[in-house]
């Protein structure tokens, strides 16, 4: 049996092995909604793609919506982030396409328009995002009443988003474990 330091697990192959079929499974759907949604929705010539703008609005707003209903709603649904956030939303989103059709747009003499387009889909982007991790607040607070205007500006960034930076224990989420020295301690490495 292979040894794993304390602070580590090892990883069962068939949970990675299904996380790999989910997420591949996911963005071939995404990935052929997307392409349905560019043929429903045509670009304009000269212009940028409206399709694609759309798309990755769109898609930052359910994926708001998504991480906060997961979050603090409907844990049960946590297994699938990988097919749906990873897969369904990457495949429909396209950040590359989005940076080609700038770089387009500038290669055609429209500056102006690309600035415009990389900046509302940057900006928009995060708004839709941010609406979609509003939501949820405003169907059901954590008290079960309706949260008030000045409840939700104050408490939204904190209460409805998904941080998987700093897991807090005793809130449904492990203890982290402390950072533990190898070695003779002198070298300064910490795992």
């Amino acid at each position: 049996m292979p040894h794993f330091p304390d602070n580590q697990d090892p990883v069962d192959p068939r949970r990675e092995l299904g996380a790999l079929v989910a997420i591949s499974t996911g963005g071939a759907i995404g990935t052929i909604a997307r392409y349905g949604f560019e043929l429903a929705i045509p670009s304009s010539s000269g212009g940028f793609d409206t399709a694609i703008f759309i798309a990755n609005l769109a898609g930052a707003f359910v994926l708001g919506l998504f991480a906060t209903v997961v979050v603090t709603h409907l844990k049960a649904l946590e297994r699938f982030t990988p097919f749906f956030a990873v897969g369904v939303l990457g495949g429909f989103t396209t950040f590359s396409t989005m940076e080609v059709d700038t770089v387009q747009l500038i290669r055609a003499g429209h500056a102006e328009l690309a600035i415009l387009y990389l900046a509302a889909t940057v900006i928009g982007g995060a708004a839709a995002c941010l609406i979609g991790q509003l939501i949820p607040g405003l169907v059901k607070s954590r008290s079960g009443n309706p949260p008030t205007g000045s409840e939700i500006l104050t408490t939204g960034a904190k209460d409805y988003s998904l941080n998987l930076g700093n897991r807090t224990p005793g809130k449904g989420n492990p203890p982290s474990r402390p950072a533990k020295r190898h070695g003779s301690g002198t070298s300064g490495l910490e795992r």
